[in-house]
């Protein structure tokens, strides 16, 4: 790696300035050439473009070290890497995760504290024993580091977060080291396919979490149990969305035992045995399904807000449904007419409605700390997803926040209220002076709408996804005839008490 006097003679900024005139060129190049003119060029400028992902990787840490999340307002890095650099989410955790493994430079360990010396000198010889192992280790993992820099720079972005999925799966005793095993799948990287990469590497990291050991030199027999985990991913254009994850012996275990009864024809339906033309994965597809709904249906559950399954509406899009109209929901996923009856049959339906007047839904004090169920169908009906810049988390997976502090003498009433996600949360300023470089939620008393503030007092910066247009208080907000006097929050004194008109959300029952 070059010393930093060996490069101080380029300025970077002069270099992305070449690199962006360059690129111009090449796209009015690229604009009138054939394809044999461009096939090797092109061939050759995306091997190049690896060396972007090594830069990219070393600015994250590098943001990472210098607090760069104070800049926009938050404690995150990535934050700033999503904000400032305009990329996503999963981009941006990729670098810094690269940046972590290339560019971390842990202090030495200076392993445990020393004992008392052993009268028992098989006790003693033990401990010297750990000791050089640990020292050995530290060693490697400082060799593999630097191979692994060396090789980084050859590897485009793609690959090394196939790289970075694969190796959050390693246990903490894994052999070899999560150091080594990352300087040897850069290795690999060079000469195979992104999908034969994830495969070979997942092998390597299950062979190594099944040698590692304690420092007791014992199997860590709770590996397992550390990597559990589930997720849910996108919804694709036919709305359906794919999920997965990884179990423990006796989770595993007890899902095929409740999975079981699906198999039998006729199971979770009304179709007679003889007549069930389900498939076997259908049919149990379904038994999961019928799990899910009995245990959030339970009347323990029922009421509780967390948990509750919320489709937000507007009469409007009531009056033209038709079999393709999807209503949003608070879990972030779609469903049209047909998967909310699917959806719903486990409970009863109630309807929460939103002022005609105002697209902030009817107030509903309480003096609380804790929001009601209603305050959450409420703000599912206005806001759907967090208030934060940028961000579409659903509130089914979001806090709900006060925007003036509870502590602060804030009040649990729904103008007092909107949807926070975690990330978001944490990093607001309650005393709302702009300290440590935090903003702050507040809600715009022209339009009712909730912005965020940055830390030096600009303009509220507000929520803009489409997922967030997407709630029935946005929808309303943005018609036509929605004038600012008509969108003033509820309780200001030059809006009158009135019936609700319009506006809707519909929770399900599944509590």
């Amino acid at each position: 790696m070059c010393k930093r006097d060996e490069v101080e003679m380029d300025n970077p900024q002069e270099l992305v300035n070449q690199i962006d005139a360059l690129l111009e060129r090449l796209q009015a190049v690229v604009e009138v050439s054939a394809f044999a003119e461009l096939s090797q060029p092109m061939e050759e400028l995306e091997r190049a473009m690896a060396k972007k992902a090594f830069a990219d990787a070393r600015f994250a840490w590098l943001a990472h070290l210098a607090d760069a999340g104070r800049l926009v307002g938050s404690t995150r890095t990535i934050d700033y890497l999503t904000h400032v650099l305009d990329i996503d989410h999963a981009t941006a955790t990729a670098r810094l995760n690269a940046g972590r493994l290339l560019f971390d430079a842990p202090s030495p360990d200076p392993g445990p504290e020393p004992a008392e010396p052993s009268p028992d000198p098989a006790e003693a010889a033990r401990r010297e024993e750990e000791e050089r192992k640990r020292r050995e280790q530290a060693e490697r993992d400082a060799a593999a580091r630097a191979e692994a820099r060396g090789r980084a720079r050859r590897v485009r972005e793609s690959k090394q977060r196939v790289i970075d999925q694969e190796l959050e799966r390693l246990s903490d005793t894994c052999d070899p080291s999560k150091a080594e095993l990352h300087a040897l799948a850069l290795k690999e990287a060079g000469k195979r396919s992104e999908k034969d990469l994830r495969q070979w590497l997942r092998a390597k990291v299950q062979d190594a979490n099944r040698r590692g050991r304690t420092p007791e030199d014992r199997r860590d027999r709770l590996t397992a149990r550390k990597n559990r985990t589930i997720w849910l991913g996108q919804q694709d254009a036919d709305g359906g969305v794919p999920f997965g994850g990884y179990l423990t012996a006796e989770m595993a275990a007890a899902l095929r035992a409740a999975l079981a009864p699906g198999r039998v024809g006729g199971s979770n339906t009304v179709v007679a045995p003889e007549e069930d033309k389900r498939t076997m994965r259908q049919r149990m597809a379904d038994q999961f399904f019928a799990i899910i709904r009995g245990h959030l249906s339970a009347p323990e559950r029922q009421a509780r807000g967390i948990g509750s399954l919320v489709i937000a509406t507007t009469l409007e899009d009531l009056r033209h449904v038709d079999a393709d109209t999807r209503f949003e929901t608070n879990t972030g996923y779609t469903l049209n007419a047909l998967e909310v009856l699917l959806a719903g049959g486990a409970g009863s339906d109630f309807a929460v409605l939103m002022d005609g007047l105002t697209p902030v839904p009817l107030t509903m004090g309480r003096s609380t700390r804790t929001a009601t169920l209603e305050q959450r169908l409420a703000l599912a009906a206005s806001e759907l997803v967090c208030s934060g810049r940028g961000c579409d988390t659903p509130l089914v997976m979001s806090d709900i926040h006060h925007i003036v502090a509870f502590a602060n003498g804030g009040r649990t009433d729904i103008e007092n209220l909107t949807i926070a996600c975690r990330p978001c949360h944490v990093t607001n300023n309650d005393k709302w002076d702009g300290s440590g470089g935090l903003g702050h939620f507040e809600r715009d008393l022209r339009t009712g709408t909730v912005g965020w503030r940055p830390p030096d007092g600009g303009d509220l910066q507000f929520n803009e996804t489409h997922k967030r247009s997407r709630a029935p208080g946005e929808r309303l907000r943005a018609r036509p005839e929605a004038s600012p006097e008509q969108t003033s929050p509820p309780g200001s004194p030059d809006v009158p008490d009135q019936p609700p008109e319009d506006g809707g959300l519909f929770d399900l029952g599944i509590a």
